[in-house]
């Protein structure tokens, strides 16, 4: 995948629906938005009163223009020192079935987020197209995989959805996602 492709292709779009959702239900404070790529959710969660730190591993984050309230780190998540009750969301749309270690990440973000703070991402399920053997650096989850990794929030939202589509380079793709917002104690 090129991964400046996609951000080029993407930073225009409107805000994940699913972040929508989520910043409606997180106080507002710090936000970190992890895979923020075109910083397409980190302008949204901007003008939404969040303060942003907009985090991607490709070089091309530092080529968007940063909106006002973001500010812009090129790192990989887990490289990321995420500290202790400093965000009131966490934004990692279609991030972490790429991210290595990704349980210890999400371990991390909960005791990052504030009481009542949000987190909102997915997974890709087990019958999603690119599950073929073919890209061992993906992630795949069944719902009880991701029930357990997310047990220490309080589930607010997990739906596993399907269907035909095209990923965001226009390519055909069976999607299966596994859609969360959870909320820390």
């Amino acid at each position: 995948m090129n991964w400046t492709d996609f951000i080029n292709h993407t930073k225009t779009r409107p805000p994940h629906e699913l972040l929508v959702r989520a910043c409606a239900l997180a106080p507002v404070g710090r936000a970190l938005d992890i895979g923020a790529g075109g910083l397409r959710d980190s302008r949204y969660l901007a003008s939404c009163g969040f303060e942003v730190l907009a985090v991607d591993a490709d070089a091309a984050i530092l080529e968007q223009e940063r909106p006002v309230g973001v500010e812009i780190v090129q790192a990989n998540a887990e490289d990321i020192v995420f500290g202790h009750d400093t965000y009131s969301l966490v934004n990692a749309q279609y991030v972490l079935p790429f991210l290595p270690g990704v349980e210890d990440i999400i371990e991390r973000m909960h005791v990052s987020l504030v009481s009542g703070g949000v987190f909102a991402g997915q997974f890709f399920g087990l019958h999603d197209s690119w599950n073929d053997g073919t890209k061992d650096r993906i992630k795949f989850h069944s719902v009880h995989q991701v029930r357990d990794m997310l047990a220490p929030f309080e589930t607010l939202l997990l739906e596993d959805r399907e269907w035909d589509g095209l990923t965001a380079l226009g390519v055909p793709k069976h999607w299966h996602v596994l859609d969360f917002i959870v909320r820390r104690h």
